[in-house]
């Protein structure tokens, strides 16, 4: 993984620019100076062999060497800067609640010292912890926070990394207008203080506002910048997250073939600058291509793969997304047995890792697969229940697609005029949100039907057929 400390010292020269914003850069700098002394050769053997674990996605290994690099009498900021290397490790492991506490650690090293950096550098961990965990009112409280006390002491590349992060809990909360504000600011700051890698990774978060709202092209453009600089610093990791998601615009744009060659172009550079984190998701979305194509042993194959990958580095989550898409897999086949043990396994995982999106997510699904049963007042309280989840998480977005599951379920249960006011309210968010294709353009279609249709109703069924279901949530 390429570095980008400016003018780093070789203690630090080894760790990536989104590491050192999210730690301190002040605090890194005072780790350093302790573990330069001659009494902690072990200590600092340690603490770049934790690096070494942390750049390879080892993130279990970098916890317990990062643990054995703390020296006798370390000062407050030191102390501080491992605790929030370690809360990273356990985030990037979908670990929450251990995350949080070390996130905890460091904001009591901040009381502790009163030292504003050290609060404004844990404020803004927790709130990536709580939009991991799909709290996003709790994230973007702690983020504010994070980025007013970065205002008051004037680090403008601080601020354009919470701003990074605020953005991101609106996109995932579905607010694509408050992302891209928030998005645009950072991009500012990171152009305005010439970092490179900031920029890249902003245009790539813009770029997924924009696919989202189904402006192919915008997004497109922007992916193709971030690829640019990505390129030209030489940051192989950044190259294949920006292949990946121009490989998303073109299966978004039914390419499949394209969709895979830039896939599959993400696998070649990860063959050269090892990451099983990417690679893991590389293979998600090739198995997703291969399911658009009905071919779904190998979608199989690619999933088990990325399951495995998940399941070495420790990801929870990942874990859990690639046992959902596993389930999709085996649903298709008629496996319906074994789809519901996935992803009833997968919601527990979710659970478990406080996941209030991924586990609405999978209730959904669970909720669809009772519809194959024919079972549709099951399907329709879990569905509810995802529903609920989705306003309590403040995902707009993800709330407008379960009202609409909702609605198409009412209406196949001739209940017409429930199934026209859920359709409608789904419709109105969609219109709020930018959503244009997906099951945004399906909700869309069985409205205006149901308009058209006035006050018939259908006969009530028991079991549908697959063309009939609703959108999973």
């Amino acid at each position: 993984m390429t570095a980008f400390f400016p003018g780093s010292d070789e203690i630090l020269r080894n760790i990536p620019w989104e590491v050192v914003v999210r730690v301190g850069a002040g605090l890194l700098r005072e780790l350093a100076k302790v573990l330069r002394r001659p009494k902690a050769k072990v200590q600092l053997s340690n603490f770049e062999q934790g690096l070494l674990a942390m750049r390879e996605a080892r993130f279990g290994r970098a916890v317990e060497l990062f643990e054995l690099s703390f020296t006798e009498g370390m000062p407050v900021r030191a102390r501080a800067a491992l605790y929030n290397v370690i809360g990273v490790c356990f985030e990037r492991m979908s670990e929450y609640p251990e995350a949080e506490g070390y996130f905890n650690r460091t904001l009591d090293s901040a009381h502790e010292a009163h030292d504003a950096e050290i609060a404004a550098a844990a404020l803004a961990n927790l709130g990536l912890v709580y939009t991991g965990r799909g709290d996003f009112a709790r994230a973007e409280k702690y983020c504010r926070q994070a980025l007013e006390i970065y205002e008051g002491i004037d680090d403008p590349a601080s601020q354009a990394a919470v701003l990074d992060n605020l953005g991101a809990t609106y996109y995932n909360r579905g607010d694509p207008d408050r992302a891209e504000q928030h998005f645009r600011r950072a991009l500012q700051l990171h152009r305005a203080s010439q970092n490179a890698f900031g920029q890249a990774a902003t245009l790539g978060n813009l770029g997924n506002v924009y696919a989202d709202r189904g402006c192919l092209e915008r997004a497109d453009e922007h992916y193709k910048q971030a690829l640019e600089i990505h390129t030209r610093i030489n940051n192989p990791l950044g190259v294949a997250e920006a292949l990946g998601n121009l490989g998303v615009v073109q299966q978004a744009r039914g390419n499949l073939d394209l969709a895979e060659d830039h896939y599959r172009r993400v696998l070649e550079v990860l063959e050269h600058a090892p990451n099983p984190l990417a690679e893991a998701t590389a293979l998600l979305n090739l198995g997703n291509v291969y399911l658009g194509r009905s071919q779904l042993g190998q979608a199989l194959e690619c999933y088990e793969r990325a399951l495995a990958i998940e399941g070495q580095v420790g990801n929870v989550r990942g874990q859990a997304d690639c046992l959902g898409s596993l389930g999709i897999v085996y649903a298709a086949q008629g496996d319906l047995d074994t789809a519901q043990k996935l992803h009833t396994r997968a919601l527990e995982m979710q659970t478990s890792v406080q996941n209030r999106d991924g586990e609405a997510q999978q209730l959904a699904s669970l909720g669809n697969l009772y519809i194959r049963r024919g079972d549709l007042e099951r399907a329709e309280e879990e569905h509810t229940r995802a529903l609920e989840m989705r306003r309590a998480a403040g995902n707009a977005l993800g709330e407008a697609n379960q009202l609409g599951s909702l609605g198409l379920l009412a209406y196949h249960r001739g209940r017409s005029d429930e199934a026209r006011q859920l359709l409608s309210q789904a419709v109105a968010l969609f219109d709020r949100v930018g959503a244009g294709g997906g099951n945004a353009q399906i909700v869309r279609a069985a409205l205006r039907r149901l308009e058209e249709a006035g006050e018939e109703k259908p006969q009530r069924r028991t079991r549908k057929r697959k063309d009939q279901e609703p959108p999973a949530g």
